[in-house]
């Protein structure tokens, strides 16, 4: 189970995500399991399939940023089809696996300091409010996301995203542990 959020800034962004994992339903904080990853020129997590985030952590080789290219067409064209390619060919198949009760991922990825949200369905979306929140304690920390005053600055996101994610821990009793936390600018 999981608390990650994501704070969409000016030109940057800021993820942070809980170390709490739960396996035959039995909460833990796992050594290995990195919920938050940065490779090359992006941020990334996932929540839900473990095996999602591990593939896209080891497997997945993210094609390298075009910045001529408008960036929501270039994660529609290239980046969400690579990364559904590498699971595809290592034998997982997203759109089957979220069709299972509890089956299938939610990830944030932050490419060029902007955060997308992704589904098992290789859809995205950007919200219009700036703030993510996904996994079992997603809605609890976007809940309290939404409640601060917005801060201008990373440094204060850090610390906002930090407080959410410590609320989520206190009222789901699957997201825990340490937090941690990722920022990224535009290139």
């Amino acid at each position: 189970m999981t608390a990650i959020v994501g704070i969409q800034g000016d030109g940057w962004s800021v993820l942070a995500a809980d170390t709490m994992t739960e396996y035959s339903n039995k909460p833990f904080i796992a050594d290995g399991m990195i919920k938050l990853i940065e490779r090359g020129d992006y941020i990334f997590a996932f929540a839900g399939d473990g095996i999602a985030g591990d593939l896209a952590n080891f497997m997945w080789t993210p094609p390298k940023l075009i910045k001529t290219m408008d960036l929501d067409k270039f994660v529609m064209t290239k980046v969400l089809p690579s990364l559904k390619a590498c699971f595809m060919a290592n034998g997982y198949n997203a759109s089957k696996e979220a069709e299972k009760d509890d089956g299938g991922f939610d990830a944030l990825l932050s490419v060029n300091g902007t955060i997308y949200q992704i589904t098992s369905d290789f859809g995205w979306m950007r919200s219009s409010t700036g703030l993510y929140g996904v996994g079992s304690g997603g809605d609890l920390a976007l809940g309290a996301l939404s409640a601060f005053k917005r801060n201008k600055t990373p440094e204060g996101c850090i610390r906002q995203a930090m407080k959410a994610i410590e609320i989520a821990a206190t009222y789901n009793i699957y997201v825990g542990g340490d937090i941690t936390v990722m920022t990224q600018e535009e290139f």
